[in-house]
């Protein structure tokens, strides 16, 4: 499905990108804590001339501007636990002004957030180490009073002196945002999945409901092209022909979309034996000879009948071969021809169909094996289909351990083909006989 592997592509970028910025926050805190423990520098000023960051009024000034104005919630707490600085950003986030914080113990502050976020601390005193805790849920007061969740991340950083931890540095980001979206992206793609499930399940149902009453159509339609009820005359034989054509291709369509349906939900079954391949093609060109009749069109099969078998599952194999012989012919003009060919190469058989149809431009190519694509609307109109074929075909040789691919020059005809494994090969990497669509 795509749009669902879209959305969690979309997903994934927006953890990474939360995840680098929570690198960046603590990287910034870690050279806060340095510089505002640095010892005033000695020597000569820098070469262009400014005194560095961590020495002299100046750079105090600096950190201290910094740690006021960035968003991000900082507080410097002691070994007991007491806070001896906490930012603006903190004091929000606590809902404290900064004298009801300073010179309190955590245990102290009637906070959710501190209670929390206590043992934390406590762990990081005494171990040394830092520790993150990403999207902490905490209710905060909204707009009117009314409480609303939020999320945070927090980081929970020692403060070392000759190797002994004096005291941390606690830091935190409002990332409710990010959560709220993630939270959205993953609704929509539940929505999506749901809907594709609903999509699967509508066809199949439809599917099969219209196959009973179609099969009733085409049999009682033979019953009366045999003229088994009485006889018929020469117009009311091509009315009935043209019923069970219309039957047959709507029967197809119908196919079209249950083993589309299969292959999406993983229920595809293959039955796979060894095979004559150039028996298939002949049985397949003989097939289509009338529709091929119908516009003058010469039909060659070159396949040689020497050709080792394949292993594969008979039927399937000449649905794929149906589909890529009869879209030549389809889409070739009156007088033209149709070529197909097999040889061997390496461990599998390689068959190509060729045409002197009207081509693909190169812009469609990508595209062409995608469900429900149809390249030239105003040709595949004229042709018929769903643009469900070629995707089913590719779905069916993949299934087999095979490769399928296309070259073709827009007015210049193309050639669709196709590879087996022959019988005997070793069997590819992720080749499953069981299900295409799994």
């Amino acid at each position: 499905m795509p749009e669902s592997a879209e959305q969690i592509g979309e997903l994934k970028k927006l953890l990474r990108q939360a995840v680098a910025e929570r690198d960046r926050l603590c990287e910034e805190v870690e050279t806060l804590r340095k510089v505002g423990r640095a010892e005033p520098a000695e020597g000569p000023p820098a070469e262009d001339g400014a005194t560095p960051l961590g020495g002299g009024e100046q750079g105090r000034a600096i950190v201290e501007a910094i740690v006021t104005t960035v968003p991000t919630a900082i507080a410097y707490l002691d070994r007991e636990l007491v806070f001896l600085r906490s930012n603006p950003a903190h004091c929000k986030l606590l809902g404290l002004p900064a004298e009801a914080i300073i010179g309190r113990k955590v245990s102290e502050l009637p906070t959710e957030i501190e209670k929390a976020t206590e043992a934390d601390m406590q762990t990081v005193l005494s171990s040394g180490q830092s520790i993150h805790r990403s999207a902490m849920p905490f209710t905060r007061t909204g707009e009117g009073g009314a409480p609303r969740p939020t999320y945070w991340d927090f980081t929970f950083i020692p403060v070392l002196r000759e190797e002994e931890v004096v005291g941390l540095i606690v830091v935190a980001d409002d990332v409710s945002d990010r959560v709220d979206g993630e939270r959205l992206q993953r609704e929509k793609i539940e929505a999506l999945r749901q809907a594709d499930r609903l999509k699967d399940q509508f066809l199949g149902i439809l599917s099969h409901e219209l196959r009973t009453p179609i099969n009733a159509i085409t049999g009682f339609g033979s019953l009366l092209t045999d003229e088994i009820a009485g006889p018929l005359n020469k117009a009311q034989h091509e009315y009935l022909e043209k019923m069970l054509t219309g039957a047959d291709t709507l029967l197809s369509l119908i196919n079209d979309l249950l083993d589309m349906s299969r292959i999406q939900a993983g229920k595809f079954e293959l039955f796979k034996d060894p095979m004559r391949f150039d028996a298939a093609v002949r049985h397949v060109v003989d097939s289509l000879a009338p529709l091929a009749g119908k516009k003058a069109l010469e039909v060659r099969d070159e396949v040689p009948e020497d050709l080792p078998d394949v292993i594969a599952d008979r039927q399937r194999v000449v649905q794929i071969l149906t589909n890529l012989v009869g879209n030549a012919i389809k889409f070739t003009p009156v007088g033209g021809r149709v070529v197909v060919r097999a040889r061997i190469e390496a461990d599998h058989l390689r068959c190509e169909v060729e045409d002197t149809g009207i081509g693909i431009a190169p812009r469609h190519m990508a595209k062409l094996f995608n469900p429900f694509t149809q390249v030239d609307m105003s040709n595949t109109r004229q042709a018929g289909g769903t643009g469900l074929g070629l995707s089913i075909c590719k779905a069916l040789v993949e299934a087999h351990g095979g490769e399928i691919g296309v070259t073709s020059h827009v007015s210049g005809g193309s050639i669709f083909w196709f590879t087996l494994p022959l019988e005997g090969s070793p069997r590819p990497a992720g080749a499953d006989a069981g299900s295409p669509g799994a």
